[in-house]
């Protein structure tokens, strides 16, 4: 994703700084959307009220009660797309035969949404009731639909228009789907019929009768010949489609089939209705063949890929693929967590990313290829609340919501350590010698050698809350902030525990806390929306401003301390980069990014971004700054102080020609320039205080 800079507006290389407030530093406009994503991997994180297949078999999509729709590839089993739904009920989903757009029923409307975009294009109107049925053409053209109205409604899929309404069935319409040659469309109904219609005018060709409940479930073969049905008592009926002949019947489930799916080659189609398992049966007279086991879950939903496996939702949210020559599914397509996803943290080398879950879930992956290298279970029960990795990358601790801390060997997963104490934050120190610890109420450091606690850290206040923290990055001091009532960052001696200071915000409570690469800024967000910068040697307020609609609850800089990336919840659900020096903001992600982002953090390269969503969901993102927010390789900057420091000039050499960059002196009034043909700008501050200052542009610094 490209950043285009303002022009036109720019300081010379020579321009001065003078008064404090007068001067506006130019920043280029955030940019809403989704960000630049590399890979998701998650599933949903409640009930899975439908899936649907596209007509060949390459895309799926599932809507769920976590208000998502999401969308994937069958072939290589990724999360192309989440989208965000006004509701969280959603009974019936379709997508268009090239992936591009899906339609989700919401109430009596029909949203049709761009996948690419992320966004609703239009709506469909015109029934009464419920839409509970809708499916796409084989060409993409046309959308039909049916509901509790009783009516079969068919759309133009460019403009929404409604070509023709079809009536017919006498009760709520629950099933619909096109032939494979777009000529006919077959109906199911709570009447106990299947109808077949013919798509050019609206003509009702045939019914078909002998279902004595509702029927809940319709497909066409690949081929067009065969139709099958499924109902309410668990019965399945092949009819032929040319003349409605009534081919076979067979109790298939109990009590309900849901789902019937054909295989690509006809011979064989498949069912699920509510079991832990999908029950596979031979066309030509109804005999079974196999029956391939699930994982616990009612399966609710099937469908085959393009490559001729099968694949089975269950309410649960997960999404499973079969080979059809096995009985075990081979993997999952809904590849990641089933609940909220807490936490992520990348291995110092940037291979490898740990993230943290529901169900006492830490998954280790490639960043690479998003490859899962290991799955480690946490004692007890619940979720893991935080993960981080050793400075070295051979070990991994973690904080689960069951009162322990618990640090694993990388390489094979083995539990080396148990310490008690529920954790919602934990860190590891520079020297990878200790970690530290906050349960809610205090800190802890550790010695990790041996288990040892060595230090409990308390400020003794009846309002103290601990959960969140950050070591400095020298390891000499360490960081920690409240959570409901807390509205202070404190900071403590790592060598004796001392308290050294307190950083006050100006919130009821601090949820998140970061250290500046160079260790002289803290960064904190609270649940008041602020984000506040303070000087980490005494304590000084420099910053503060509003970053999100509702709490932060993550901060992280970035690798040379130039960007800070923030996250939100509770229906704010942004993720956002802001420039330090100013606090201006860089992009906003608004999209693929759900209602809540517990945790944002920077590669070690500074080249991508991971976040995780609420949704079940974890994402890796280009940084787009990375590089652009550098003076280039081998820039220096020196400072020079007149008049006892009152006066401040500094220089900057061998950068990149002409690259626009921002001075701040002591993290304050910031004066963009560009570097002129030889890499060179300079800039004056006039009117200081009369002492030591600190110029800082990219990730270099100075002091006089």
């Amino acid at each position: 994703m490209s950043h285009q800079r303002t022009q036109g507006s720019r300081l010379p290389a020579t321009g001065i700084a003078g008064l404090a407030g007068l001067l506006i530093a130019v920043t280029p406009a955030p940019a809403q959307g989704p960000p630049d994503i590399v890979w998701m991997a998650g599933g949903h994180s409640s009930r899975v009220r439908a899936m649907s297949s596209s007509a060949d078999g390459r895309f799926l999509v599932t809507v769920s009660d976590d208000a998502t729709i999401k969308v994937w590839s069958t072939s290589d089993r990724t999360l192309l797309r989440t989208l965000r739904t006004r509701v969280r009920f959603n009974n019936a989903i379709a997508v268009s035969p090239d992936g591009r757009t899906v339609a989700s029923p919401e109430d009596a409307l029909i949203r049709l949404w761009s996948v690419s975009e992320g966004e609703v294009v239009r709506t469909l109107t015109g029934h009464v009731g419920e839409v509970l049925a809708v499916a796409f053409s084989p060409d993409g053209s046309l959308i039909a639909s049916g509901g509790e109205d009783g009516t079969l409604r068919l759309w133009s899929a460019a403009d929404g228009e409604l070509l023709r309404t079809l009536v017919g069935h006498t009760h709520y319409l629950t099933a619909v789907t096109f032939a494979p040659d777009g000529l006919t469309l077959a109906s199911g109904a709570q009447d106990d019929t299947v109808r077949i219609w013919r798509v050019s005018d609206g003509t009702l060709v045939r019914t078909l009768a002998w279902h004595s409940r509702d029927v809940l479930c319709v497909a066409y073969s690949r081929s067009g010949a065969l139709i099958a049905s499924g109902d309410e008592d668990g019965m399945l009926a092949l009819w032929r489609a040319s003349d409605g002949a009534l081919l076979w019947t067979i109790k298939a489930h109990g009590p309900n089939a849901s789902s019937v799916a054909f295989a690509p080659d006809g011979q064989t189609l498949a069912s699920v209705g509510g079991e832990s398992r999908v029950r596979v049966w031979r066309t030509s007279d109804g005999a079974p063949v196999q029956v391939l086991e699930g994982r616990g879950t009612s399966e609710m939903f099937v469908a085959y890929s393009s490559e001729n496996r099968l694949i089975a939702g269950n309410s649960q949210g997960t999404i499973l693929v079969w080979r059809t020559s096995r009985r075990r599914p081979i993997g999952a397509v809904s590849s990641g967590h089933t609940g909220i996803v807490r936490a992520a943290a990348f291995s110092s080398d940037g291979q490898l990313i740990a993230i943290g879950g529901a169900a006492n879930t830490v998954e280790i992956r490639r960043v690479d290829d998003r490859g899962l290298v290991r799955t480690l279970r946490t004692d007890g029960y619940g979720d893991v609340y935080t993960v981080a990795f050793s400075p070295d990358g051979r070990l991994i601790a973690t904080g689960s919501h069951h009162n322990s801390v618990q640090i694993w060997r990388t390489d094979d997963g083995e539990l080396l350590l148990t310490l008690d104490g529920f954790a919602p934050a934990v860190a590891f120190s520079p020297d990878g010698q200790l970690l530290a610890t906050v349960d809610g109420k205090v800190g802890r450091l550790w010695r990790i050698s041996d288990g040892e606690l060595l230090h409990t850290l308390t400020t003794g206040g009846e309002r103290e809350v601990m959960l969140a923290l950050a070591f400095s990055p020298d390891g000499q001091t360490l960081a920690t902030a409240g959570g409901d009532r807390d509205a202070t960052v404190w900071l403590w001696r790592v060598s004796d525990g001392a308290l050294l200071r307190g950083l006050v915000a100006e919130a009821s409570a601090v949820q998140s806390v970061a250290y500046s690469p160079d260790g002289l800024t803290v960064a904190g967000g609270d649940d008041i929306r602020n984000i506040t910068l303070w000087r980490a040697a005494d304590g000084r307020l420099l910053r503060t401003w509003v970053g999100h609609t509702e709490a932060v609850y993550s901060v992280d800089f970035s690798p040379d301390g130039r960007a800070l990336a923030s996250s939100s919840g509770r229906y704010d659900g942004s993720v956002k980069l802001w420039r330090v020096s100013d606090a201006a903001l860089l992009k906003e992600y608004d999209d693929e990014t759900h209602q809540v982002v517990r945790c944002v953090r920077f590669s070690p390269d500074g080249t991508l971004l991971a976040y995780a969503r609420d949704d079940a969901t974890s994402v890796l993102a280009g940084n787009p700054f990375q590089g652009e927010l550098n003076c280039g390789q081998g820039a220096t900057v020196s400072a020079r102080c007149k008049n006892d420091g009152r006066r401040v000039i500094a220089h900057l050499r061998a950068a990149t020609p002409g690259a626009a960059v921002t001075f701040t002196v002591d993290s304050r009034e910031p004066v963009e320039v560009i570097a002129d043909h030889r890499g060179k700008a300079r800039v004056k501050y006039t009117h200081q205080e009369a002492e030591a200052h600190t110029v800082r542009v990219c990730a270099l610094e100075a002091g006089c």
